[in-house]
């Protein structure tokens, strides 16, 4: 089952960027967390990715 935060979560992690090839999302019930595993056409796909995580305080947003 899905939560709320769960699907914020999948939302703000999911936008589409270029040279991504797959998301795995996995959800440990126990410790109340997630695990984002993306694969990455190339490292300067995941740098860009990476600036906006940062730029756009992501990890505020799942703060909870």
């Amino acid at each position: 089952m899905e939560t709320g935060r769960h699907l914020k979560f999948k939302d703000l992690i999911a936008r589409r960027f270029e040279g991504c090839q797959g998301l795995d999302v996995y959800m440990d019930v126990i410790k109340a967390c997630f695990t984002a595993i993306k694969s990455r056409d190339l490292a300067e796909h995941y740098r860009k990715y990476l600036q906006w995580c940062t730029d756009s305080s992501i990890a505020k947003a799942l703060e909870p």
